[in-house]
């Protein structure tokens, strides 16, 4: 990727990659000091909507200063791309803090939550600002635990002159998704972002992410109507609380941020928390056992007296079954709006005519945003379909605990004759989900059926899509390609001549004059990461698949072009977007 240039400034090394935005950290020469400079990506800069919201959400930030975003020093409007000042931290994000120090214990986790929700309380209670993708990877802790939200680019303010973009995308990552967002990605509030900070504390409290053992085209539809296990010694006060915030239902979670806080209190200081509402059901499943688990406020009989079994109790027993016949209906309803939303795989529209009908805003209780003007987006079949959930790519962010290698295959070139193109409007959308790292998209384009394709087509692309290796597979497959071998490595700045040895839990291991040593690859400055990786061209089809994407981000399009006839099944897409890099 190439270093910008801004007179004033000298760009030093990346600091954040968001959905919409690049961060650098820079040296500011005129008052000798450090800052970060994030600027708009090239394909949304051209966007005059896209830059007006960008502006406009970095200025409400600055009038409205909150204790866990940096400080704004400056907002630049033009020449384009437009960029905004931002203090410099040093600190590492959560996913590096977590893997390094273990899972936060419980009095951290109330802390941390503390922190965030009040700096959000204050943002809605003045802004109505909604973030729309709180997660682990977009918030930074420094050496005294206070957390930094560095990136913003998918946030939301009611009182922004410009309308939400809407391209049939939610913005948001996948496993911090709230269920509203993949339903209607512009029905939020601020009950979407308290569902992603529940899980976001899932993650902190387990240091796994949610639905990490699915693929990424099965974690919407667990958002919708899956669970995941209570996390074990979490004292119950704080399990309730996270059951809460993750409600599949917004009317069923905290209300607002206010809420939110007055329970977080209640459990730093020992006092009960409110009860999840009867028959609600929760992303999180509830703890086994019962011991110990929080009861709602006391309505009679004064503050903290115990409270009488009375006759109209029912057995526990009754209970359970109550929940679990409530639960019946709303798993078919998740169920039957997955499918419309999925292009209707399971052939339940087309065999008994029900669709999801119209209302499903009102269901989920979130208000109307302003109105959005159409998106000029290709639509394959003559009736609408519904607007599917993205966010910003994973690429599998959690790097494995130990690099497994990349199955070794002969690489597979596209033949025109043998792999013919997809329909126009596929390979289109296909090419904007590539580009844009809209992981979720691929569910809906490699499950929804492709009348004008080549049958067989959609399905082989879709499996090569599955078997693809995350940057940390990938790496650690190149690093064993070229083990023994010598390699001019550029680390701190510093060119040195190593000898490759081999590829250990996310480590590189060398020896450097004749001394063995290793370093993490998150170490690695990511321009050395993508020259070490380019080392896996042609060791299978998978690989050079990757290794085009990983092009496509890093806008090599030298690399991209060389990589596109490589790629199998998705040649066609990657080719399109090398004529489209220059």
């Amino acid at each position: 990727m190439e270093i910008p240039h801004i007179p004033g400034f000298t760009l030093q090394s990346l600091y954040d990659k968001g959905v919409k935005t690049i961060t650098w950290t820079a040296y500011q020469q005129s008052l000798d000091r450090r800052v970060c400079i994030q600027l708009l990506r090239a394909e949304f800069a051209v966007d005059p909507r896209e830059c007006g919201r960008f502006l406009h959400t970095a200025r409400t930030l600055a009038k409205n200063p909150a204790g866990t975003f940096p400080a704004i020093y400056d907002v630049v409007a033009s020449p384009p791309p437009p960029y905004i000042l931002l203090e410099h931290t040093n600190d590492q994000d959560l996913p590096s803090w977590v893997e390094n120090k273990g899972p936060f214990s419980a009095h951290q986790l109330l802390q941390f939550a503390h922190t965030i929700a009040q700096s959000f309380a204050a943002l809605w209670q003045d802004t109505r600002l909604v973030h729309r993708d709180i997660k682990p990877r977009n918030i930074r802790l420094n050496d005294r635990q206070q957390p930094h939200i560095t990136t913003f680019d998918t946030a939301l303010c009611a009182d922004s002159p410009e309308p939400a973009p809407h391209d049939g995308h939610a913005a948001g990552t996948p496993n911090y998704l709230s269920p509203e967002q993949i339903a209607d990605p512009n029905c939020v509030d601020c009950r979407a972002d308290i569902y992603s900070l529940g899980a976001t504390l899932y993650f902190l409290a387990t240091g796994v992410e949610p639905f990490a053992d699915l693929p990424p085209e099965k974690i919407l539809a667990a958002q919708l109507g899956g669970q995941l296990p209570a996390p074990e010694k979490l004292p119950p006060r704080i399990a309730t609380i996270l059951r809460r915030m993750m409600m599949k239902l917004p009317a069923q979670r905290y209300k607002n941020w206010d809420e939110l806080l007055l329970d977080i209190q209640n459990a730093l200081q020992n006092k009960p928390v409110a009860a999840p509402p009867p028959g609600a059901v929760s992303t999180l499943a509830a703890p086994q056992g019962g011991a110990g688990a929080p009861r709602a406020p006391q309505q009679q009989g004064g503050a903290g007296a115990p409270r009488t079994p009375s006759a109209f109790d029912e057995p526990k027993s009754s209970s359970a079954a109550l929940r679990f016949i409530l639960c019946i209906p709303l798993f078919v309803w998740f169920l039957l709006l997955a499918n419309d939303r999925a292009g209707d795989p399971l052939g339940i529209r087309a065999a008994t005519g029900i669709s999801i009908p119209p209302i499903l805003g009102s269901l989920f209780g979130g208000s109307k945003p302003k109105p959005v003007e159409p998106q000029n987006i290709p639509q394959e079949n003559p009736e609408p379909q519904p607007a599917e959930a993205t966010d910003e790519p994973p690429k599998n962010q959690t790097a494995p605990s130990v690099a497994t290698p990349v199955e070794i295959k002969p690489p597979v070139s596209a033949d025109p004759a043998s792999t013919p193109p997809f329909s126009r409007q596929r390979l289109l959308r296909l090419a904007n989900a590539y580009q844009k790292n809209y992981e979720s998209e691929f569910y809906v384009l490699f499950n929804s059926p492709d009348p004008d394709g080549i049958p067989g087509e959609l399905a082989e692309a879709r499996e090569l899509h599955k078997r693809l290796p995350t940057e940390n597979e990938l790496l650690a497959a190149a690093i064993r390609l070229r083990k023994n071998q010598s390699h001019t490595l550029v680390h701190n700045k510093t060119e040195r001549q190593i000898t490759l040895v081999d590829a250990v839990d996310n480590e590189l291991v060398l020896t450097f004059q004749g001394k063995p040593l290793q370093i993490k690859f998150d170490d690695l400055d990511p321009l050395e990461r993508y020259r070490l990786m380019l080392c896996a061209e042609d060791s299978s089809t998978e690989a050079n698949t990757a290794l085009a994407r990983t092009a496509l981000l890093h806008e090599d399009a030298t690399a991209l072009r060389r990589l596109a006839p490589k790629c199998g099944a998705l040649s066609p897409v990657f080719q399109h977007l090398a004529q489209e890099l220059k």
